[in-house]
């Protein structure tokens, strides 16, 4: 049996495809394991990714409710701190017109010292002082309202 050149090159071609499947079939499996492990390492990714939106998603929402409370802890601050700025002032005006009470009475307590007991009863100088004393203390409680 003698074989043609046709039929020798088919018979070649074929053993060469059979050679060439040979060795394609661990690249194959290679190239199949590598396709697994992608779709595992994408899925992986996928479920890290979700869990990571749902966790930062919770820590903008805490982060929220922190700011709002944090400004509504400064507002009430600001207004109570607005309420006690008349009161600090008017304790201000009071201690004000408590020093001059004082020096108004050291003042006619001076001009008393230099007056005799003969020349002006000591009864018109208590009650002039008085009267000094509540005028003023009148004038300075009508600035004040």
């Amino acid at each position: 049996m003698v074989m043609s050149y046709s039929e020798i090159a088919i018979l070649l071609i074929a053993v060469a495809i059979i050679v060439l499947v040979v060795f394609m079939i661990p690249c194959l499996v290679k190239l199949y394991k590598l396709m697994k492990s992608l779709i595992q390492v994408s899925d992986n990714l996928n479920t890290t990714i979700s869990d990571l939106n749902s966790k930062t998603s919770l820590l903008l929402n805490q982060t929220e409710d922190l700011l709002k409370t944090s400004n509504e802890l400064m507002a009430d601050i600001n207004d109570k701190v607005k309420r006690l700025d008349p009161l600090v002032q008017a304790i201000d005006d009071v201690s004000e017109s408590i020093s001059d009470i004082n020096n108004s009475s050291k003042k006619a307590m001076s001009n008393i010292s230099k007056f005799s007991a003969k020349k002006v009863g000591l009864g018109i100088v208590s009650s002039i002082l008085s009267h000094i004393i509540v005028k003023k203390h009148e004038k300075n409680n009508k600035k004040h309202f």
